[in-house]
């Protein structure tokens, strides 16, 4: 099964400090998490389904042979509390994840990493408190 993840980080950070998506042909999650339990800032967890012609579009956009040629991070990710990004694609027998700097662009796997944000991002403004 293919599954597709992108997410955020932040280290020196209290609450609403990780934010990812997984995408698999039949759902998407959406977590928001702190890195210390707050009753006012509770965890977010939501599922939905999502559309055989996003999913389609989305596994469209996969280059394996970019991921494969990128390292496991690009520059410093989260360096100096700026936050850290990642894209993750598994197929089942593989799995590449590279983290980057917050909202970096690379261009080997940009179509695909902006397709996933654009995702998180309307997730967030649905799912967020």
């Amino acid at each position: 099964m293919t599954i597709l993840r992108n997410g955020t980080y932040f280290g020196e950070c209290i609450v609403d400090c990780n934010e990812e998506i997984a995408v698999t042909s039949e759902k998407v999650t959406y977590s928001l998490t702190s890195n210390v339990s707050d009753p006012d800032h509770p965890d977010v967890h939501a599922d939905g389904a999502v559309a055989a012609s996003e999913w389609h579009g989305l596994v469209g956009k996969i280059d394996w042979e970019a991921l494969r040629s990128l390292p496991g991070a690009i520059g410093q990710p989260d360096m100096a509390d700026a936050g850290g990004e990642f894209v993750e694609v598994s197929d089942g027998a593989a799995t590449r994840r590279v983290d980057l700097r917050l909202g970096a662009t690379v261009p080997e796997v940009a179509p695909l990493l902006e397709a996933l944000r654009e995702l998180r991002a309307r997730l967030a403004a649905q799912n967020r408190r």
